[in-house]
């Protein structure tokens, strides 16, 4: 069994926040063996953000799911809204891309945060919905497996992920798991409770501000799923499920400031290609990579 032989620091690098894709070392063998379907889910979420609509990118995405065996099943892209799916003996794994910065209209879908019916129960996130609704029949035909299905997303692609969740038929969903990184809020009490919160494994940095919105006074939405908040050791720690974890690991949040930042400092920072370690920088895939694999 391959044990690691390379350690990821922590990274303040905007370009791991912001083009997370641009990265050469999905699945490095350096990282040693895949520990656990969440490590193998943050790598998959992270290798979203690959984009496989350019011109060579399937075959990028290919080659990087070709390392832990996996082959490419299905590529989604309409509307904005992107994510592939791929299988390894009973296994498929769907992976949906989170916020990209340079695409103005993923911006304008995080922004509609206010309630809409959703297809299955509940109310969620507009934006959210939509996004999932631009590719809903590809989702549909590639979650219709009959092995074991997980479905993953870092930011937006998280949310996306756990609104899959909420389409899953009541017989297939013993053998569906979600692990979401840096998930923002998504719907109200009757979505939640139309996931098993079990099933649902939520990782959020510390710091990672993303995991904190919408605020709760603005719309009613409430976190889903077992909570596992990494400290600023880069350890993940489970907590309870739902609202009661996010308010049970407030100790963790402690010092995560940088709110006081005056803008000429952040505006340094930018130059500088280093964002504040916490709000931002708790954010990055590779972030959440480094702790969930154990290689910070």
């Amino acid at each position: 069994m391959a044990k690691p032989t390379r350690r990821v620091p922590y990274s303040r690098d905007l370009e791991h926040l912001l083009h997370p894709g641009r990265a050469t070392d999905f699945f490095d063998p350096a990282f040693g063996d895949i520990p656990s379907d969440a490590a193998l889910c943050s790598e998959m979420a992270r290798l979203a953000y690959v984009r496989h609509e350019d011109a060579g990118g399937r075959a990028r995405l290919e080659g990087f799911l070709a390392g832990p065996g996996f082959s490419l099943e299905a590529c989604f892209n309409a509307e904005g809204t992107q994510g592939f799916a791929a299988s390894r003996g009973e296994t498929t794994v769907i992976a949906f891309r989170g916020t990209e910065p340079d695409e103005p209209g993923d911006i304008r879908r995080d922004a509609r945060f206010w309630p809409s019916p959703w297809r299955g129960r509940g109310e969620v996130h507009r934006g959210f919905s939509e996004a999932l609704d631009a590719v809903h029949e590809e989702f549909a035909g590639a979650a219709d497996v009959g092995g074991r299905l997980l479905l993953t997303g870092h930011s937006l692609g998280a949310a996306l992920a756990l609104l899959g969740a909420g389409l899953i038929p009541p017989d297939r969903q013993s053998r569906t798991a979600v692990y979401t990184f840096g998930c923002p809020r998504v719907g109200d009490a009757d979505f939640a409770a139309s996931v098993p919160a079990a099933s649902h494994a939520r990782y959020a940095g510390a710091c990672d501000l993303i995991s904190w919105v919408p605020p709760r006074q603005l719309v009613p939405y409430l976190h889903h799923g077992i909570l596992h908040c990494i400290d600023r050791d880069g350890t993940p720690r489970a907590f309870s499920a739902g609202e009661d974890g996010h308010d049970e690991a407030q100790g963790l949040r402690t010092g995560c400031g940088a709110l006081d930042l005056s803008l000429a400092e952040l505006l340094v920072r930018r130059v500088l290609r280093r964002i504040p370690p916490d709000l931002l920088a708790d954010h990055a895939p590779i972030n959440y990579t480094s702790a969930v694999w154990g290689l910070r």
